[in-house]
This record gives structure tokens, sequence and C-alpha cells, in this order.
């Protein structure tokens, strides 16, 4: 999920919670401020936000989801989002814009539509949750709404001539690649996945565009990744990225997956 550098003007404003939230999120004391938040383009673009309240030593996920009453499912967010961390494995943040700190402002992406999501039809949210080293603490989660311009219609031809130029039709918007990964029978996503560390695991990532993934292990973890195959040195943690280049119908995307090593 490697975020496109799009230059939009920032609005400084300080987001409120508007929308129907889960009940733990009235009370968050976590606050989102940045912008442009309305009339954002629906093909693609970008926000600047800033994530402050954050305990100490506590991280979480934000991502652009539709609007519920719980807590969204991942299959109703927009891939892994940007994860906000205090401390990042091994100390070394990637430069991809997965990862930012408390505090200091990033680019965020959006996009009209993503999965079964249409911005323009369901109302849409930035949402924020807790990390996966806390997948049930719902204290943190909060979200605000955002709004995307109409889209442009296309243009439908009819029988009698017109004197009026037709406008030249709008390509349609891409959405991100989806990525379904698994080791064994196990399905990876937020949670920690726990995997023994006597034996090598293999990891599979199918890609909804067919486009073959790159899949690392990210710094600080007690991991090596050759290709396909996971080798864990000793018990703790390590956190495999896995990334889609995108192709004519996809954008590019990264996921990230927790897991949990034991011997």
């Amino acid at each position: 999920m490697k975020l496109k550098s799009i230059t939009t003007g920032l609005i400084a404003v300080a987001l409120i919670g508007a929308t129907a939230l889960p009940s733990s999120a009235a009370t968050s004391k976590v606050k989102i401020s940045g912008g442009p938040l309305k009339a954002l383009t629906f093909a693609g673009d970008n926000i600047r936000l800033t994530v402050k309240g954050l305990p100490k030593k506590t991280g979480v996920y934000v991502r652009e989801c539709l609007a519920t009453t719980k807590r969204p499912t991942a299959a109703q967010c927009n891939g892994n989002g940007v994860w906000i961390t205090p401390s990042f494995p091994g100390g070394v943040y990637p430069t991809d814009g997965t990862v930012a700190k408390p505090n200091v402002e990033f680019v965020f992406p959006v996009v009209g539509a993503f999965g079964t999501t249409d911005c323009s039809m369901s109302k849409c949210v930035i949402y924020v949750q807790r990390d996966h080293l806390g997948p049930t603490d719902k204290s943190l989660d909060t979200s605000v709404k955002i709004s995307f311009a109409a889209k442009v219609a296309t243009p439908v031809a009819t029988g009698s001539a017109s004197t009026t130029p037709a406008a030249a039709a709008t390509p349609a918007a891409m959405v991100p690649d989806v990525l379904t990964s698994t080791i064994g029978t196990a399905t990876l996503g937020d949670a920690p996945t726990a995997i023994n560390a006597s034996v090598d695991q293999t990891i599979v990532v199918k890609t909804l565009s067919g486009v073959t993934p790159i899949i690392v292990a990210l710094p600080g973890g007690n991991c090596v990744i050759t290709g396909t195959t996971i080798a864990a040195g000793w018990s703790g943690y390590c956190v495999v990225q896995a990334t889609s280049a995108g192709n004519a119908s996809y954008t590019k995307v990264s996921k990230v997956y927790p897991l949990s090593v034991a011997k």
C-alpha cells in the first residue's frame, strides 16, 4: 500500500466524529486533525492527517472504511491503511508511507470506491482502531466522515444527432488490489497469527489482479523470508509485509501481517 504523492491543499480543520460510532468510540481520547475531508477526488485523493492522544507505547491503524454502527471488518475497509506506532520494530520506519508516528503529519490516500463499497452511494469514514498488539481493545476506536465530489457520468449515445459535442468519457476509477494470505490453514489478518518456529513455514499470498506479490519480513522481528518460506530462529514476533505492484486495473497495495512465533 505504498502511498502516491498526490499534492493536495491542506485544510487545517479539526475532525469531529459526526458519524454514528461504536459506543467505545464516543469516549475515545484519540484525536485526528487535518484535511481536506470533503469534495475529495473520487478516482483517488490524499488527506494530510495527524493522530494525537495515543497512550504511551500504543499503536493504531488508520483506515478508510464503510461507515457502520460497529467496528468495521477488514472487508469493509480499504486495505491495511497506515499503522501509527511510537516504536517500530528495529527503530527504522519504512519510507513507503505505510507506517507513521503519533503527533506527526502523514499522507493518507483515499479513493471513492473500494471492494464492494461505493462512497457515492454509502457513507465512508476514516476509522481508527487499536493495532495488532491489542486487537480486542476498542477504547481507542473513533472515526470521522469523508465525502467525495460527484462522479462524472459517462455520456450515453442517443439516436438523434446533437449540435453539442459529447463530453469525453471518464475512465473507470481504479481500485486497490486485494490480497488474501495464508499459512497452512490459517488466514492472516490484523490479529497475530501463531506459527511454530521449529519448522519452516510457507506463506501463500494470492492477488485479485493476478500480479505476483513481493513478500518481506519487516525489520526488528525474528524471522527471515526467502521467497515464500518463513524461517524463524526463536520465540517472539515477526511482521510480514506483502505488496502487490498493481496493474492497469488495480492500484498498488501492501498488507502487514503480525506473527506470534513459538517453539
